[in-house]
């Protein structure tokens, strides 16, 4: 008997209404802008001739700007559910907290002197202005546009620069690696003589195209003394030289061929 007597009892029960606030997503609302939020009545096993209601909505720092309403009719085998809903568009009137207070409705039954009452929460936001450049002083714009095209400059013309360097390189950077390329593979292959002999033209012709006697340069300098000494040796006496004597030679002919900058750097390091 008591299991009949509570399925009867679930069978004979009754959905109450109540109301439900659907809050909008986001929280926080640019002045100028507008939101938008529901309020369903639902009306459970009520009689669908119910009428429903809201009472004047808890508004801070907000104003309505629209309000729409309908109803909806539910019907299943043995009954009917009804609800009705009221969708506000709101606006802020300033920057700062904004909030919808609880929410009330009202249900009026048929023959029923009093209306039933019903309460859900509200919820709150945060406006804020929207920022404007027009605000700002004369003289920010202009800075920073400034600062940009600044930055600008700076990347792409050093861009720019290393880019025509590698464009445009330096013929006589080109001349010296080719000869020095060339003094290396006979160090490295054994050929000391063609290496004392590349190195001895290229002291004489260093010389020469400056304007100096190289014999008279010699004359007072040990190292070109030697060189010169070792280059007719080699070039007119049939001479074959070791690869000490040859690199001896080769050094030298590197350091004057060289610009008059990296000759001061290369003489410094050998002690000179």
């Amino acid at each position: 008997m008591g299991v009949i007597a509570l399925i009867l009892a679930l069978a004979l029960q009754t959905t109450a209404p109540a109301v439900v606030v659907e809050a909008p997503q986001r929280e926080t609302i640019e002045i100028g802008r507008t939101i938008t939020f529901t309020v369903r009545v639902e009306m459970g096993d009520v009689s669908p001739d119910a009428e429903a209601s809201l009472q004047p909505l808890e508004l801070t720092n907000l104003r309505i700007v629209n309000v729409e309403k309908g109803a909806q009719l539910i019907a299943g085998n043995s009954s009917r559910t009804a609800s009705r809903w009221f969708r506000f568009t709101l606006e802020p009137l300033a920057a700062g907290a904004a909030a919808v207070g609880a929410v009330r409705a009202q249900i009026t039954l048929p023959g029923e002197e009093q209306p039933r009452l019903l309460e859900a929460e509200g919820f709150s936001l945060q406006a804020f202005e929207p920022f404007d450049w027009n605000k700002l002083p004369a003289w920010v714009p202009w800075t920073i546009g400034g600062v940009i095209l600044g930055l600008v400059w700076v990347f792409f013309g050093r861009f720019v620069t290393r880019r025509v360097r590698r464009l445009a390189p330096d013929e006589d950077a080109e001349d010296r690696r080719h000869v020095e390329e060339q003094l290396n593979h006979k160090l490295r292959s054994g050929d000391y003589r063609g290496a004392v002999d590349a190195a001895y033209g290229m002291l004489l012709a260093v010389f020469d195209e400056s304007g100096r006697d190289f014999k008279s340069a010699a004359a007072g300098d040990n190292e070109l003394r030697a060189a010169a000494r070792l280059g007719e040796e080699v070039r007119y006496a049939g001479y074959r030289p070791d690869r000490g004597e040859a690199a001896f030679i080769v050094r030298l002919a590197r350091a004057a061929f060289a610009k008059p900058s990296e000759s001061e750097k290369e003489i410094k390091a050998e002690g000179r």
